[in-house]
């Protein structure tokens, strides 16, 4: 999976700068990794807990233990970013004991109800708290959660809007390749936080005004035989392509080659709302225009550049969207303008040669 570290990585390998970066499952799936990215070569090893089970609770802090050891037996850390509480608690406990100049507080989501159990949910917001206000900088990784944290008392000095955004000379250089007229694309991993199901459904009647229309999906997991099917059962396999997993240089190149982006995420879960979406980031981009609903924070920056469209996610509306998109070769074309714009305004590389590049120099 592609996050906001991974990013930030590509950033510091690009400007010449050594890291670490160590890697733990945000789905407790694998196993977490410690990465030590210099110029000349990258080392690395996973640690050995399992992820399972009772397990799965010790893990928290046995990351928690695993990034402190790290940190603790090397040289002293410039500039700590941890992403989400736990890891910026790690952070805090370094930089007490004299190993860590300055802290970031990065946070990659947020929710008010965040767990369902009264007891782990007090527990995250008190950390969040202790992380937020003990931090040198807090980065956010949404306008949503930058309002919150103004709300919550954090200085506008310190309270900065890093979005979940690529480096936007990266894509480029990944992407090649003609965009096909009436083609959509979708990526990301085949869980219920992603209305497929609203896709086939338009699209069994948007092919009726447009017999050439062609959907991608990239990506894999626990929903993707249940997609494939109902794609089949109504009659639409020559209309859509299920490209799997794909290397992130791959799936750039694939979507560089569609006209129109989605990011359609079902609105039960409660962090959606102050996400940031790495899609429709990417997406825009390519010059790609993004038809998002309106529920997640990225949908307020499509909206304002009029760069897609920001809608209530029902059938209807999808196909409103699509339809008006598809009929007139002007609105894509404003909509594909007006998506380079954004992208240019948060070009992650720009935004960290601003935030970070001088935090690090300050340090040495």
């Amino acid at each position: 999976m592609h996050g906001p570290g991974h990013s930030i990585s590509q950033y510091l390998l690009m400007n010449k700068i050594p890291h670490g970066f160590i890697k733990h499952s945000l789905y407790n799936t694998d196993r977490s990794r410690i990465e030590h990215k210099s110029i000349k070569k990258e080392t690395g090893r996973e640690s050995r807990l399992p992820r399972t089970g009772v397990f799965r609770y010790f893990q928290y802090l046995w990351e928690l233990f695993t990034t402190l050891h790290y940190v603790v037996r090397h040289q002293k850390v410039n500039v700590f970013i941890g992403i989400d509480p736990l890891n910026a608690l790690a952070g805090i406990i370094a930089r007490f004991l004299g190993k860590v100049d300055t802290l970031v507080f990065y946070t990659a989501d947020y929710a008010y109800e965040r767990f369902e159990n009264t007891l782990l949910n007090y527990i995250y917001h008190a950390l969040d708290k202790f992380a937020y206000s003990r931090a040198d900088y807090v980065w956010n990784v949404s306008s949503r959660i930058t309002s919150i944290r103004s709300k919550q008392g954090v200085p506008d000095e310190k309270n900065r809007f890093i979005p979940n955004a690529p480096i936007l000379k990266l894509m480029k250089k990944a992407s090649h390749g003609k965009k096909a007229p009436t083609s959509l694309v979708l990526i990301a991993n085949f869980t219920p936080a992603i209305r497929y199901d609203a896709v086939v459904h338009a699209a069994k009647k948007l092919v009726r005004t447009f017999p050439n229309l062609h959907v991608s999906f990239i990506g894999s997991g626990e929903r993707e035989e249940a997609i494939k099917k109902l794609v089949a059962k109504n009659g639409l396999a020559k209309h859509f392509t299920f490209h799997g997993y794909q290397p992130h240089d791959k799936a750039v190149e694939i979507l560089g080659q569609h006209q129109i982006g989605l990011a359609l995420y079902d609105n039960k879960w409660p962090w959606t709302a102050f996400g940031d979406s790495l899609k429709a980031r990417e997406y825009l981009a390519l010059g790609l225009p993004v038809i998002i609903n309106d529920h997640i924070s990225t949908a307020d920056d499509i909206e304002t550049f009029k760069a897609g469209y920001s809608i209530k996610l029902t059938e209807k509306k999808l196909i409103e969207c699509l339809t008006e998109a598809f009929h007139d070769e002007k609105i894509i074309a404003a909509l594909q303008k007006n998506a380079l714009k954004a992208a240019k305004t948060y070009d992650l590389e720009k935004i960290l040669d601003r935030e970070l590049k001088s935090l690090i120099q300050s340090n040495l």
